[in-house]
Protein backbone atom coordinates (compact mmCIF):
# COMPACT_ATOMS: atom_id res chain seq x y z
CA UNK A 1 0.00 0.00 0.00
CA UNK A 2 2.84 2.37 0.86
CA UNK A 3 4.52 1.77 -2.50
CA UNK A 4 1.23 2.33 -4.30
CA UNK A 5 0.79 5.69 -2.57
CA UNK A 6 4.38 6.61 -3.36
CA UNK A 7 3.76 5.92 -7.06
CA UNK A 8 0.71 8.20 -6.84
CA UNK A 9 2.73 11.02 -5.27
CA UNK A 10 5.58 10.62 -7.75
CA UNK A 11 3.15 10.76 -10.70
CA UNK A 12 1.43 13.82 -9.21
CA UNK A 13 4.82 15.45 -8.78
CA UNK A 14 5.62 14.78 -12.42
CA UNK A 15 2.36 16.37 -13.54
CA UNK A 16 2.93 19.44 -11.34
CA UNK A 17 6.48 19.79 -12.66
CA UNK A 18 5.16 19.54 -16.22
CA UNK A 19 2.63 22.27 -15.47
CA UNK A 20 5.39 24.44 -14.04
CA UNK A 21 7.46 23.92 -17.20
CA UNK A 22 4.61 25.27 -19.34
CA UNK A 23 3.38 28.12 -17.13
CA UNK A 24 5.64 30.61 -18.89
CA UNK A 25 3.79 29.75 -22.12
CA UNK A 26 0.24 28.95 -21.04
CA UNK A 27 0.18 31.75 -18.45
CA UNK A 28 0.31 34.66 -20.93
CA UNK A 29 -2.49 33.09 -22.96
CA UNK A 30 -4.74 32.74 -19.91
CA UNK A 31 -3.92 36.24 -18.68
CA UNK A 32 -4.50 37.62 -22.17
CA UNK A 33 -7.92 35.99 -22.43
CA UNK A 34 -8.91 37.17 -18.94
CA UNK A 35 -7.58 40.66 -19.57
CA UNK A 36 -5.22 40.46 -16.60
CA UNK A 37 -1.61 41.63 -16.55
CA UNK A 38 1.45 40.02 -15.04
CA UNK A 39 2.73 37.78 -17.83
CA UNK A 40 6.19 39.35 -17.69
CA UNK A 41 6.58 38.03 -14.12
CA UNK A 42 6.47 34.49 -15.52
CA UNK A 43 9.41 35.11 -17.82
CA UNK A 44 11.97 33.81 -15.30
CA UNK A 45 10.52 30.28 -15.58
CA UNK A 46 11.79 30.07 -19.15
CA UNK A 47 15.36 29.88 -17.79
CA UNK A 48 14.50 26.78 -15.77
CA UNK A 49 12.27 25.04 -18.31
CA UNK A 50 14.88 22.50 -19.49
CA UNK A 51 15.78 21.57 -15.92
CA UNK A 52 12.11 21.12 -15.01
CA UNK A 53 11.55 18.94 -18.09
CA UNK A 54 14.38 16.63 -16.98
CA UNK A 55 12.74 16.38 -13.55
CA UNK A 56 9.43 15.46 -15.19
CA UNK A 57 11.02 12.67 -17.23
CA UNK A 58 12.84 11.31 -14.17
CA UNK A 59 9.72 11.31 -11.97
CA UNK A 60 7.50 9.65 -14.58
CA UNK A 61 10.18 7.04 -15.32
CA UNK A 62 10.57 6.23 -11.62
CA UNK A 63 6.79 5.92 -11.34
CA UNK A 64 6.65 3.31 -14.12
CA UNK A 65 9.63 1.38 -12.73
CA UNK A 66 8.12 1.28 -9.24
CA UNK A 67 4.76 0.19 -10.66
CA UNK A 68 6.41 -2.66 -12.57
CA UNK A 69 8.32 -3.82 -9.51
CA UNK A 70 5.19 -3.62 -7.36
CA UNK A 71 3.23 -5.70 -9.87
CA UNK A 72 6.00 -8.31 -9.80
CA UNK A 73 5.63 -8.51 -6.02
CA UNK A 74 1.87 -8.76 -6.21
CA UNK A 75 1.94 -11.43 -8.90
CA UNK A 76 4.77 -13.75 -7.96
CA UNK A 77 4.92 -17.05 -9.81
CA UNK A 78 2.51 -19.67 -8.52
CA UNK A 79 0.17 -17.24 -6.75
CA UNK A 80 -2.90 -15.24 -7.70
CA UNK A 81 -2.52 -11.51 -8.15
CA UNK A 82 -3.49 -9.62 -5.02
CA UNK A 83 -6.13 -7.50 -6.73
CA UNK A 84 -6.21 -7.35 -10.56
CA UNK A 85 -8.67 -4.44 -10.52
CA UNK A 86 -6.42 -2.31 -8.32
CA UNK A 87 -3.43 -3.16 -10.49
CA UNK A 88 -5.32 -2.19 -13.63
CA UNK A 89 -6.56 1.02 -12.05
CA UNK A 90 -3.04 1.98 -10.94
CA UNK A 91 -1.65 1.26 -14.40
CA UNK A 92 -4.37 3.28 -16.13
CA UNK A 93 -3.92 6.16 -13.67
CA UNK A 94 -0.19 6.18 -14.31
CA UNK A 95 -0.78 6.17 -18.08
CA UNK A 96 -3.23 9.10 -17.79
CA UNK A 97 -0.77 10.99 -15.60
CA UNK A 98 1.99 10.39 -18.14
CA UNK A 99 -0.24 11.62 -20.97
CA UNK A 100 -1.15 14.79 -19.06
CA UNK A 101 2.52 15.46 -18.27
CA UNK A 102 3.53 15.00 -21.93
CA UNK A 103 0.67 17.27 -23.03
CA UNK A 104 1.92 20.09 -20.81
CA UNK A 105 5.51 19.46 -21.89
CA UNK A 106 4.69 19.92 -25.58
CA UNK A 107 2.13 22.69 -25.02
CA UNK A 108 4.51 25.45 -26.23
CA UNK A 109 4.82 23.71 -29.61
CA UNK A 110 1.06 23.14 -29.82
CA UNK A 111 0.26 26.76 -28.95
CA UNK A 112 2.85 27.99 -31.42
CA UNK A 113 1.19 25.95 -34.18
CA UNK A 114 -2.22 27.38 -33.27
CA UNK A 115 -0.83 30.92 -33.24
CA UNK A 116 0.96 30.64 -36.57
CA UNK A 117 -2.15 29.16 -38.18
CA UNK A 118 -4.01 32.38 -37.34
CA UNK A 119 -1.53 34.65 -39.11
CA UNK A 120 -2.72 36.41 -42.26
CA UNK A 121 -0.79 37.00 -45.51
CA UNK A 122 1.12 40.28 -45.29
CA UNK A 123 0.10 42.68 -48.05
CA UNK A 124 0.69 46.36 -48.68
CA UNK A 125 -2.93 47.45 -48.39
CA UNK A 126 -3.62 49.80 -45.51
CA UNK A 127 -1.29 51.14 -42.85
CA UNK A 128 0.98 48.19 -42.02
CA UNK A 129 3.26 48.65 -39.00
CA UNK A 130 5.57 46.39 -37.01
CA UNK A 131 5.15 46.50 -33.25
CA UNK A 132 7.98 45.15 -31.10
CA UNK A 133 7.00 43.41 -27.87
CA UNK A 134 9.38 42.55 -25.02
CA UNK A 135 8.50 39.50 -22.93
CA UNK A 136 7.38 37.02 -25.58
CA UNK A 137 8.88 33.52 -25.42
CA UNK A 138 6.42 31.12 -27.10
CA UNK A 139 3.14 30.56 -28.89
CA UNK A 140 1.14 31.19 -25.72
CA UNK A 141 2.61 34.69 -25.56
CA UNK A 142 1.61 35.23 -29.20
CA UNK A 143 -1.97 34.23 -28.49
CA UNK A 144 -2.06 36.47 -25.41
CA UNK A 145 -0.87 39.43 -27.48
CA UNK A 146 -3.47 38.62 -30.13
CA UNK A 147 -6.22 38.90 -27.51
CA UNK A 148 -4.84 42.27 -26.40
CA UNK A 149 -4.83 43.54 -29.99
CA UNK A 150 -8.46 42.49 -30.38
CA UNK A 151 -9.38 44.39 -27.20
CA UNK A 152 -7.65 47.41 -28.71
CA UNK A 153 -10.15 47.24 -31.57
CA UNK A 154 -8.21 45.36 -34.25
CA UNK A 155 -9.99 42.81 -36.40
CA UNK A 156 -8.53 39.39 -37.20
CA UNK A 157 -7.77 40.56 -40.74
CA UNK A 158 -5.79 43.50 -39.31
CA UNK A 159 -3.51 41.23 -37.26
CA UNK A 160 -1.24 39.95 -40.00
CA UNK A 161 1.58 38.23 -38.14
CA UNK A 162 2.66 37.64 -34.54
CA UNK A 163 6.02 36.00 -33.96
CA UNK A 164 7.87 35.50 -30.67
CA UNK A 165 11.01 34.29 -32.48
CA UNK A 166 11.69 37.56 -34.32
CA UNK A 167 13.51 39.92 -34.21
CA UNK A 168 15.43 39.24 -30.95
CA UNK A 169 14.36 35.94 -29.35
CA UNK A 170 17.40 35.84 -27.04
CA UNK A 171 16.13 39.08 -25.45
CA UNK A 172 12.52 37.81 -25.49
CA UNK A 173 11.56 40.49 -28.00
CA UNK A 174 9.01 39.40 -30.56
CA UNK A 175 6.94 41.33 -33.07
CA UNK A 176 3.44 41.87 -34.38
CA UNK A 177 2.75 43.07 -37.91
CA UNK A 178 -0.60 44.85 -37.81
CA UNK A 179 -2.76 47.31 -39.69
CA UNK A 180 -3.35 50.23 -37.35
CA UNK A 181 -3.67 53.99 -37.61
CA UNK A 182 -1.29 56.37 -35.86
CA UNK A 183 -4.15 57.53 -33.64
CA UNK A 184 -4.75 54.00 -32.34
CA UNK A 185 -1.06 53.26 -31.80
CA UNK A 186 -0.95 54.18 -28.12
CA UNK A 187 -4.19 52.33 -27.40
CA UNK A 188 -2.60 49.15 -28.76
CA UNK A 189 0.51 49.63 -26.63
CA UNK A 190 -1.60 50.32 -23.52
CA UNK A 191 -3.67 47.17 -23.99
CA UNK A 192 -0.56 44.99 -24.34
CA UNK A 193 0.92 46.65 -21.25
CA UNK A 194 -2.21 46.01 -19.18
CA UNK A 195 -2.67 42.45 -20.41
CA UNK A 196 -0.82 40.21 -20.86
CA UNK A 197 1.69 42.67 -19.38
CA UNK A 198 4.46 43.31 -21.91
CA UNK A 199 6.36 46.41 -22.99
CA UNK A 200 5.53 47.32 -26.60
CA UNK A 201 7.17 49.90 -28.85
CA UNK A 202 7.36 50.86 -32.53
CA UNK A 203 11.09 51.57 -32.64
CA UNK A 204 14.16 50.39 -30.76
CA UNK A 205 15.20 54.02 -30.57
CA UNK A 206 12.13 54.85 -28.52
CA UNK A 207 10.93 52.07 -26.23
CA UNK A 208 8.45 54.33 -24.46
CA UNK A 209 6.59 56.01 -27.31
CA UNK A 210 3.42 56.79 -25.35
CA UNK A 211 4.89 58.33 -22.23
CA UNK A 212 3.26 56.58 -19.27
CA UNK A 213 2.55 53.35 -21.17
CA UNK A 214 5.83 51.77 -20.21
Amino acid sequence: MKESKLIKWITSGGILAAIASSVCCIGPLILGVLGVGGASSLLFLEDYRNIILVVVVILITIGWIMNYRLEQKECVEGTMCADPKKMRFRRVSLAIGTFIAILFMISPMLLSSVSQAQNEPIDSLGKVRTLYIKGMTCGGCELGVREALKRAGLKDTEILNIDHSSPKPKESIGSAVIKVSDEAGCKVIKEIKESPGYVAFWSFDNKNPCGGSR
